[in-house]
Parts: C-alpha cells; sequence; structure tokens
C-alpha cells in the first residue's frame, strides 16, 4: 500500500495512463496527443479541464488519482430486479414434452435465484421461439403469469410453467429456446399480503430442499416435472474443466 506522497508520485510517474483502471487504448492515445504520458501528469490536469476534453468518468479518476473518493464500495450487492433462466436447445425441440420440462427446469432455477437473495415473484414470463436466424419456421411467443401471492416456492413456479407450455407449444414448429423470468419481484421481509388469497408456498419445505442441494451439490433434488432425461439440454462437450469446484476434473498424475 502506498501511504507517503513521494511514493505515490514515483509510481504514477512510471504508470502510463493505459495502467490506470478506466483508461483504454483510444483514451490513451488521445491523452498521449495532449501531452499527457504518465498517469502522474494524468493526476496533475485540471479535473473540469479533462471533463470537457473527455468525459465525466475520466474525470473522476483524476479526481481518484488524487485521493478523493468519487465511487464508493458496495457493502453488499444489490438485489436483482429481475432474474432470467433461459438456455438454447442443444438440438430443436418438437414436442410438447420436452418444452414442458425445459420451461420447469428453467422455472426451478428462478425460483432458487429468488430464495437466495430472500424475494418472491408477483408476475412470471414464459417465452418460447424458433431459431431467429432460420431462413423460414420463424415463430415467437411469450406469455404472463401473475400470482394471486408472490412467491418462490419451486411448485409454484413449475407448475405455472407447466400451463404456459400449453399455450407456448404449437406443432411442426422447430423450438430453439425457451426461458422463464420474474419480472415482478418483492422482497419477502415487507410482501403484502392478501386478505381473499392464501399462500400455497411451503417455505419450509423450500428451505429443507435448499440445504441439501447446498450440501450434496446442485439439483441433488428437484422437481420431477423437469424430467430426469434431458435430451434438449445445451451441448457442453466443450466446456472447460472445473478444477477448483469439480473433484473429477483434477488433474490426474499416473506414476
Amino acid at each position: 500500500m502506498l501511504a507517503e506522497k513521494t511514493q505515490i508520485q514515483r509510481t504514477l510517474q512510471e504508470m502510463s495512463p493505459q495502467d490506470v483502471w478506466g483508461i483504454g487504448r483510444r483514451i490513451a492515445e488521445k491523452l498521449k496527443n495532449s501531452g499527457v504520458r504518465s498517469a502522474w501528469e494524468l493526476a496533475c490536469a485540471a479535473p473540469k479541464s479533462i471533463r470537457k476534453q473527455f468525459s465525466v468518468e475520466i474525470e473522476r479518476t483524476v479526481r481518484e488519482l488524487n485521493g478523493v473518493t468519487c465511487i464508493e464500495w458496495e457493502s453488499h450487492r444489490p438485489k436483482k430486479q429481475q432474474i432470467n433462466a433461459t438456455r438454447a436447445f442443444g438440438h430443436p425441440v418438437t414436442d410438447h414434452q420436452s418444452l414442458r420440462q425445459a420451461l420447469c427446469w428453467h422455472a426451478e432455477r428462478v425460483a432458487e435465484k429468488l430464495r437466495k437473495q430472500n424475494c418472491t415473484v408477483k408476475t412470471l414470463t414464459l417465452f418460447a421461439h424458433a431459431n431467429p436466424f432460420a431462413a423460414s419456421g420463424h415463430y415467437h411467443k411469450a406469455v404472463q403469469h401473475r400470482f394471486a401471492i408472490a412467491t418462490a416456492d419451486t411448485r409454484m413456479l413449475s407448475e405455472a410453467a407447466g400451463n404456459a407450455a400449453d399455450t407456448l407449444y404449437k406443432e411442426g414448429v422447430l423450438f430453439h429456446k425457451c426461458g422463464v423470468g420474474a419480472i415482478e419481484i418483492q422482497d419477502e421481509d415487507v410482501k403484502q399480503p392478501d386478505l381473499f388469497a392464501q399462500s400455497e408456498g411451503n417455505t419450509k419445505l423450500m428451505a429443507c430442499m435448499d440445504a441439501i442441494n447446498r450440501k450434496y451439490g446442485s439439483s441433488t433434488i428437484g422437481i420431477a416435472a423437469k424430467g430426469d432425461h434431458q435430451p434438449w439440454r445445451m451441448k457442453r462437450a466443450y466446456l472447460s474443466p472445473q478444477y477448483t469446484t469439480n473433484w473429477r476434473h483434477l488433474p490426474q498424475c499416473q506414476c
């Protein structure tokens, strides 16, 4: 850590502007043409002048180099306002059952992400479409499902996805992709109840399922609606080895 001003100055004099976070190659070239050839010269530049020549972001960079905090660190990551789960199929899907399974699989992922940030969803959007780059056979359709009471229960999201499959499916279409999105998210701690509707969610059951998946691995336990044989899954033959998260991918040495 650089504490003394002389150390900071010496270090910045040895750095080019491009070595500073936020300064790209093109900006660095423009700075060089303006006579700024080191990070120290950038720090000595007039912030307002830099803003006029470049942008407010570069002005903030100049102020940061002089010890003025312009960008505050987030103490915690803000909750997402929308959560989506969508994947292209490994090969075109033509049957209703496969489309339904895929939608339920995505609904399960969305429910997990909602619970992870202690939120519920009021409105789901679900879609399916054919390959938009194909010469023919274009098809795209989306529907929305609104829950009476916001929920993060996997069973309820999966049920909505299964029902949506009946509307989204069209015979003869080569489905290329489908997905589920939570577009109206509410914080679980400030959820507004409904006087005339009763929630069918089971928070204890969902907590138990999440605990099992955390302990024994993702998808150890889940809903049957997504199927146990999923030929529509994305092709991952060229997926890079997961050395840090999968024991089976650790390099082996035979002596």
